[in-house]
């Protein structure tokens, strides 16, 4: 009965959110990005939208406290380091370990250089 307890008690917090992340496209290194996703009743009010790349091993907070309601938040995106690994995670705004939703993983070019 203990473990079944115990069990129960480590889902929950991840059943906790319905929260929805798109997987952006087409994003490039310091350019603009919009970042979209779906909510359902229950679902935090706020939430903080980081970045993490396990590959380069680079986490990055993109913005806080954006509000759920919204559905969507375009961005000047940051100057990061071209990879195909990121993903990008709705997270609580006290906690960045309390994960709400994860995106897929995307991919971020580099910013044309002009001559």
């Amino acid at each position: 009965m203990f473990a079944k307890i115990t069990v129960l008690a480590i889902v929950l917090p991840t059943l906790a959110s319905a929260l929805t992340l798109d997987t952006p496209i087409g994003l490039t290194s310091g350019g603009e990005a919009t970042f979209v996703w779906t909510t359902e009743a229950g679902d935090p009010s706020t939430f903080a939208l980081d970045i993490t790349n396990a590959q380069l091993r680079t986490s990055l907070a993109i913005a806080n406290n954006v509000q759920s309601s919204l559905n969507s938040l375009t961005i000047k995106f940051p100057i990061v380091p071209a990879s195909n690994n990121y993903v990008a995670e709705a997270v609580s705004p006290d906690d960045i370990n309390i994960i709400y939703a994860t995106s897929g993983e995307f991919a971020i070019s580099q910013a044309a250089t002009s001559s």
